[in-house]
């Protein structure tokens, strides 16, 4: 189970990070950014199933 709480709290940490650090994105994305937004709670989710299911 440890292995799918790693991958959630480093995720979950990229997608903190992802929102309040924006600096390093290019302000052209456009739709992109919510692309990249739907993939990374879709990755929250795996993760945390995942874990679910451990126990």
């Amino acid at each position: 189970m440890m292995p799918f709480l790693i991958l959630l709290a480093l995720t979950a940490v990229a997608l903190i990070l992802g929102i309040f650090f924006d600096g390093f994105s290019y302000q052209d994305a456009g739709d992109g950014k919510w692309v990249v937004l739907f993939w990374t709670i879709y990755n929250l989710l795996v993760p945390a199933m995942a874990a679910l299911a451990c126990i």
